[in-house]
């Protein structure tokens, strides 16, 4: 009897479940057109309002998506250490839910999300920990060569090479430079090329491959770190104006596409303007300054490129 009376009461409830899940729906898609327009903290209110519907329905994977999205915007206005708790918690979820759990390829993305932020906020060692795991759950479930591999072993070797393991990071972007060789996306990974050149010169390789890299790198449509790590290798090699046009190129791609909407990307790029206005007359002091330069380039940039080029989840769309 009591059996009947639960499932008569969940019968009576669904009509009121799909009116609040229909208008989360609405919710979250009017936050994914807020942010298209760069409207991000009107886009974060579109998605929390959608996030406290599904945690009072106990959706679990739609809260997932919520929580993922509202990390997101905080990541584009540069609030890492606000989004890392979401994604914490997100992460959780795969240890409570029956209905996440088998989703491995979303946990991957998930992952490498929080460990983008960790890397940017200089939490290096739990950064580098997630990262790898992000590499490895993609390695087994993906097929061998899949692209869809390439941002986290990108990621995985930027955080190595911010610790200074040139060697380690050199190994994974490898690894990264054997899958853009033989993938259909390959065109658009001139960064793989620019940070092995990076680190094969860190780590006193060959200096003709070292130029075969960065011409593979120039090769292909430009993003602002393909082109700071090609102007990191060029200053290290005392080439000031080849370093000085790579390093213009990487700002003004910036500027070109998140300058306009987003000023805290214009003001961390301060330091590179003053840099660029002094001539310094010596090597040494164009050494001091290239070293302030490229602290600026390294702290600015991690913060202007998308924590994921695709997502997983999309049961909400």
């Amino acid at each position: 009897m009591a059996d009947e009376r639960q499932r008569q009461q969940a019968r009576d409830e669904e009509p009121a479940r799909a009116v609040e899940l229909q208008h989360a729906r609405e919710l979250f898609e009017r936050g994914d057109e807020l942010r298209e327009e760069d409207k991000l903290d009107e886009a974060k209110d579109a998605y929390m309002a959608a996030l406290e519907i599904y945690e009072r329905l106990q959706d679990d994977e739609l809260k997932h998506g919520c929580q993922w999205m509202v990390a997101v915007c905080l990541y584009a206005q540069g609030e890492l250490a606000k989004a890392v708790p979401l994604l914490r918690e997100s992460l959780h979820l795969w240890t409570t839910s029956p209905v996440l759990s088998g989703n491995e390829l979303n946990r991957a993305a998930t992952l490498q999300g929080l460990g983008v932020c960790l890397t940017a906020l200089a939490q290096y060692t739990e950064a580098e920990a997630v990262l790898r795991e992000a590499v490895e759950i993609r390695r087994k479930k993906l097929p061998s060569g899949d692209p869809n591999i390439l941002p986290g072993l990108w990621r995985l070797g930027h955080c190595l090479l911010d610790q200074g393991k040139e060697s380690e990071c050199e190994e994974v972007m490898r690894h990264a430079l054997s899958v853009v060789e033989t993938s259909s996306l390959s065109d658009d990974w001139g960064v793989v090329p620019a940070l092995l050149a990076l680190c094969v010169h860190l780590n006193g390789g060959n200096a003709s491959e070292v130029d075969t890299l960065i011409a593979n790198s120039n090769q292909r449509p430009k993003n602002p770190f393909a082109l700071s790590y090609v102007g990191e290798v060029q200053l290290l090699q005392c080439k000031w104006p080849e370093a000085e046009t790579s390093l213009q190129r990487a700002v003004k791609v910036v500027e070109d596409e998140y300058g306009k909407n987003r000023p805290w990307i214009v003001r961390s790029l301060v330091c590179w303007e003053s840099v660029v206005l002094v001539r310094a007359t010596t090597a040494m002091q164009k050494a001091c300054l290239a070293e302030l330069l490229l602290f600026s380039i390294h702290r600015a940039f991690p913060l202007v490129i998308p924590l994921e080029g695709k997502h997983y989840w999309d049961r909400a769309s």
